[in-house]
């Protein structure tokens, strides 16, 4: 049986299109998409090396790191500080660049949405969807944000955490994207060190080159392998040193790694992993980020909190 015989007409909304089911494909506008362990693989995979490089990263790190840690749910309310989510509720959501799912499947403990969409370009999908098993309203999609065609205003509401900054194109073209599908949008992007001081920018520098040159590698088990080691002697004297200055009543917040104090070791080690072994990175300030959000949303929030930059878009032109 397939898995969206009672989904068909979400997802005729979605793709504003005509569908027809079998028990491994789905037919659009009389174009025939396979359907593997109940994700629709909406695109092939890129033939252009750069992003394929970067979705082969995301999809080797969301397979090693696919469990959901205490600290994700400390994170959920960091990202989720400037809205309600309790508006959401009966709603149509989409996460775009799901990866594993730990966001949706945090935000599923707290609402019940008419339907949730998980999109993600690599095999992280996979991830997902064992990480959402029990929940019957969720729609699996593997695809390029880039080339996403889905009715316009089909989602209540939309977010994309930590994503954009990682497009080889950028950021502002897949916004533009997003916008046209989702009445209001909840992003994150890497922050450009605009609140930051000369030392804690050349720390960044260095520890930019490292990546660049981390970023070369392919094997999964090094790369695992190596994110213990970051972890270990790139991170954790920061994050004593902060722990110390905290008992000393110290103000650590501004210092590098203070986000990471708190959080227990392989959480540490799922981002150190994902900070240098990511082949493309954007940074944006708040000015560029209400630049390129201005063109499709009225209003935006961007939050004061770490992490830096996280925003709300509404009220659509």
């Amino acid at each position: 049986m397939n898995y969206y015989n009672d989904k068909k007409d979400i997802l005729k909304n979605v793709f504003n299109s005509e569908i027809k089911l079998d028990n491994n494909y789905i037919i659009i506008d009389d174009n025939k998409y396979e359907i593997i362990n109940d994700v629709i693989i909406l695109n092939p995979n890129s033939n252009d090396l750069i992003k394929k490089k970067t979705v082969s990263n995301f999809g080797d790190e969301w397979i090693a790191f696919n469990k959901i840690y205490k600290d994700h749910h400390k994170e959920f309310e960091k990202y989720f500080d400037i809205i309600n989510i309790k508006i959401l509720e009966n709603s149509i959501i989409a996460d775009f660049g799901c990866g594993m799912g730990r966001w949706s499947k945090i935000l599923l403990e707290k609402i019940k949405p008419k339907y949730i969409l998980m999109f993600d370009y690599s095999a992280a999908i996979f991830e997902a969807r064992k990480n959402l098993i029990d929940h019957k309203n969720a729609i699996f999609i593997k695809g390029d944000i880039e080339k996403i065609n889905f009715k316009s205003n089909i989602f209540d509401f939309s977010f994309c955490l930590g994503v954009l900054h990682h497009l080889p194109s950028g950021a502002e073209f897949a916004l533009s994207k997003l916008s046209d599908c989702s009445k209001s949008l909840l992003l994150y992007l890497y922050y450009d060190f605009e609140n930051r001081k000369s030392l804690f920018i050349l720390i960044f520098k260095v520890s930019n080159i490292v990546r660049k040159l981390l970023s070369t590698i392919n094997n999964p088990k090094l790369k695992n392998t190596l994110a213990y080691f970051i972890t270990i002697f790139a991170y954790y004297p920061f994050i004593i040193l902060n722990k110390l200055l905290r008992i000393l009543k110290i103000n650590y917040i501004k210092l590098p790694l203070s986000y990471y104090t708190d959080l227990e070791f392989n959480r540490i080690r799922q981002d150190a992993y994902d900070r240098f072994f990511t082949n493309v990175e954007y940074r944006y300030s708040r000015k560029k980020i209400r630049d390129m959000s201005s063109k499709h949303y009225n209003e935006i929030i961007i939050s004061d909190n770490e992490p830096y930059w996280h925003f709300y878009l509404y009220n659509k032109k």
